[in-house]
């Protein structure tokens, strides 16, 4: 049975500015830090963006997530920045039983059954550095060298969704990117809007009336970012 987790990527996240040295494990301080976020974007959402679903990218440089070897090992280890162990995550079913549950760790996307997702911040020659909580902007490290991960750009991420969520009044559908307004009985709040394609800040979607992939096959245009900001939401599976 297929498994369905949602990331509805509602929180504000107040990230620093660039990233230090001496953010870092000591035993990496001297290594040059690489970060190729922009700084230029104000604290305030754009109005238009100001829903359910707006995520600030700003000082991300992409995503980190888990790859088959994490399942297989069972669990992640995370780092402090003076090196020593923050925390291990176990995959398993009832995580509240565990007793080693850390409360401060709440990155971009996880499940138990094996899929952790980080918002990357910055790195160096021998650790990234990630947003372990989201909500407060804690951020820890993952050892490069850790086969359990690997990178992933947002545009990647987002056409490996199993579906996204939007806002329709203020991110409508368009036949084209900037194009004029799709309109229809058949955009229902039920409907499953499929990622396709991206082309710069526009995601193509794909859709089925009443969900049923029998019926004509539908696409339009919506933006998934603007000035730096994710306006969608991502069901994953």
């Amino acid at each position: 049975m297929k498994h369905y987790s949602i990331a509805f990527v509602f929180l504000l996240i107040g990230c620093s500015g660039a990233v230090t040295g001496s953010n870092y494990p000591k035993s990496a301080q001297t290594n040059t830090i690489q970060n190729t976020a922009s700084n230029s974007i104000t604290e305030q959402l754009p109005e238009s963006t100001s829903d359910d679903f707006a995520h600030k990218l700003r000082n991300s440089s992409g995503l980190l997530k888990t790859t088959d070897k994490a399942v297989k090992a069972g669990k992640i280890d995370v780092y402090n920045n003076d090196g020593s162990h923050w925390y291990t995550f176990r995959f398993i079913e009832n995580p509240e039983s565990n007793e080693t549950v850390n409360n401060d760790f709440k990155p971009f996307l996880y499940s138990v059954d094996g899929y952790v997702v980080f918002n990357l911040v910055g790195q160096n020659e021998k650790y990234f550095e990630v947003l372990a909580n989201e909500e407060t902007g804690l951020k820890k490290y993952i050892l490069k060298t850790d086969k359990a991960f690997e990178r992933q750009t947002w545009e990647a991420h987002i056409l490996d969704s199993f579906a996204v969520g939007f806002n329709k009044n203020s991110n409508p559908l368009k036949n084209t990117p900037d194009g004029e307004k799709i309109k229809g009985d058949f955009l229902g709040s039920e409907t499953n809007y499929y990622p396709s394609e991206i082309k710069g800040d526009w995601l193509k979607v794909k859709w089925f009336e009443n969900n049923d992939e029998k019926k004509t096959e539908n696409s339009g245009w919506i933006r998934w970012k603007q000035n730096d900001v994710m306006i969608i939401g991502l069901f994953t599976n």
